[in-house]
């Protein structure tokens, strides 16, 4: 058993490397199993937590959609971030009870916006695996939740990062097409980070292209990165694929992306992630400070 941690260890920090069997990796090692006890514990107890970050269209001020942040929150204080707890989600075989969890706190607050002015019309995205779509149980899961919170088609979102891209999968593939019978909707989030682009565009019927932050750092200040993000969401538009505009930051960024013609953006400029269970009190209270950065030239009333 050491040998083979030693050799994970080896696979993780790149080819031809040996590793032993040290003080350090059997600390790591006893790290990783407290880790794993605790996680399993947590989705056993359904204490898992999420955060809520919205996507605005820049052009109306609406919010379009909420994308659900899953969260790990320590009872003495302190969390365990998302790319530690998930890739250990996925290594031990939880990350399906980690979905579902996540699958029933947006049932239940699509059922909490029912009533609420400014988030009655949104949808709200789940971040999957591929591994669901090839090993777990993911229609049913989905097919579960819609059912039980009458999720109207069209109002649930799964984003599947670019580099967990279904490539020729058959069964992942069969999956994804049955849940888009469903109703359910897709976005590949992450759009831009990957190798597998074009080939995620074209080849799956995906609603929503999200791209990632690194696309736009440099947006309204280098031509280059206008014109390629331009490119990409002329791309997009013509396969009929909406674009959402991730780690939106400056105001500088913001009136570069109205030029190209994008109509949705997320990032800390419009809005913060904040525990699911505050967003409607939050986005009551974004109000004037989002208009003043969507419409500068109108005066605030």
């Amino acid at each position: 058993m050491h040998a083979d941690h030693a050799m994970y260890r080896a696979k993780r920090t790149g080819r031809r490397r040996v590793v032993q069997f040290d003080q350090e990796l059997r600390s790591e090692i006893h790290e990783r199993s407290g880790l794993e006890t605790r996680l399993r514990q947590a989705i056993r107890e359904n204490t898992l937590s999420a955060d809520g970050q919205p996507i605005f269209n820049i052009e109306t001020g609406e919010i379009r959609a909420v994308e659900l942040l899953a969260r790990w929150r320590l009872p003495g204080g302190g969390s365990v971030p998302p790319s530690v707890f998930i890739p250990l989600a996925e290594d031990i075989g939880l990350i399906g009870d980690l979905t579902r969890s996540m699958l029933r706190i947006a049932g239940t607050m699509l059922q909490v916006w029912a009533e609420d002015p400014l988030l009655r019309h949104a949808r709200i995205s789940v971040n999957v695996s591929a591994v669901e779509f090839v090993r777990g149980r993911l229609v049913e899961s989905v097919a579960d939740t819609m059912t039980e919170f009458e999720i109207r088609p069209g109002r649930l979102v799964l984003e599947l990062t670019e580099s967990q891209h279904l490539g020729d999968n058959a069964i992942g593939v069969e999956q994804f097409h049955v849940m888009r019978a469903m109703g359910v909707r897709f976005a590949v989030d992450d759009f831009g980070a990957g190798y597998s682009s074009l080939d995620q565009l074209l080849s799956l019927p995906i609603d929503w292209v999200k791209l990632d932050m690194s696309l736009i750092g440099e947006l309204g200040i280098d031509p280059r990165q206008t014109a390629l993000l331009r490119s990409i969401h002329s791309l997009a538009s013509v396969v009929g694929q909406s674009v959402v505009v991730e780690g939106l930051e400056t105001q500088a960024q913001l009136d570069e992306l109205r030029r190209i013609g994008a109509t949705h953006a997320q990032g800390y400029l419009l809005s913060r992630p904040v525990p699911i269970e505050e967003l409607p009190a939050h986005v009551a209270g974004l109000g004037s400070s989002t208009n003043a950065l969507l419409y500068p030239s109108v005066p605030d009333h």
